[in-house]
């Protein structure tokens, strides 16, 4: 899996500190919104349990924006993390997509050559943590979530969807990195650029995390919004 093989763009990090106004991304699901200078935008982040991004005005639940009914949010487990990327964890917390009318989600980890290394069933959550053998650097892994309503993450078919494990050397330069900028940044512009270098090192979930914790806690940082939304794109992130 050669995730970082092609990066998307990534925004200077002197535009970080002094951000422009968020370009607005739309992925393969959402329709594409033309905006004009002088236009009033509000951005809404929050999500609610079922995945569905709500409007400014109230949560907006339902189905995706898909017109095939088989591949809306409602329907599919879909991978939210790991998902095409490399990991600094190697007993990762695996996330998905809530199903409508799901009580229950069986969870599997396999190794690219189809060898099951772990699997377990849950009820009323979306997320678990692995609990298998630690895994190893090198090795292509799948999450794969099915319901007892016989949804599976496999549906979406998403190719290049599985993760790996950061081997360890590239493991410790990260961190010298990630020492140095916390050592010379604070407060915003320490977790923009931390998490610049997770995305520039294929570490899209490390880098995910770190910048919707940042809009969670500030909706008032364009750059946060807009590395999010090509980041978004980069993994195809469900709609």
């Amino acid at each position: 899996m050669k995730i970082r093989a092609s990066l998307p763009l990534i925004v200077p990090l002197v535009s970080l500190i002094n951000p422009t106004p968020p370009t607005v991304m739309a992925t393969e699901a959402r329709a594409i919104t033309d905006i004009s200078l002088g236009d009033c935008v509000q951005i809404a982040k929050v999500r609610c349990k079922k995945g569905c991004i709500p409007s400014p005005d109230g949560c907006i639940c339902g189905r995706g924006t898909r017109s095939d009914e088989t591949f809306t949010i409602a329907n599919i487990p879909y991978i939210l993390s790991p998902r095409s990327t490399y990991l600094l964890d190697n007993q990762p917390l695996l996330r998905w997509y809530a199903v409508d009318g799901a009580t229950s989600y069986r969870v599997r980890v396999k190794r690219e050559d189809g060898e099951l290394l772990w699997e377990t069933e849950v009820k009323d959550v979306t997320e678990v943590r692995y609990g298998g053998e630690p895994l190893e650097s090198g090795v292509d892994y799948t999450v794969i979530v099915n319901t007892d309503t016989g949804a599976s993450s496999l549906e979406e078919e998403l190719e290049g969807g599985g993760f790996e494990i950061l081997p360890a050397k590239e493991q410790e330069e990260i961190q010298v990195a990630a020492s140095q900028l916390t050592q010379s940044l604070t407060g915003a512009e320490q977790v923009l650029a931390l998490g610049e270098l997770y995305q520039q090192n294929g570490l899209f979930a490390e880098a995910i995390a770190l910048w919707e914790s940042l809009v969670e806690e500030n909706n008032q940082i364009p750059a946060a919004y807009q590395q999010l939304g090509e980041l978004y794109q980069y993994i195809r992130f469900p709609p």
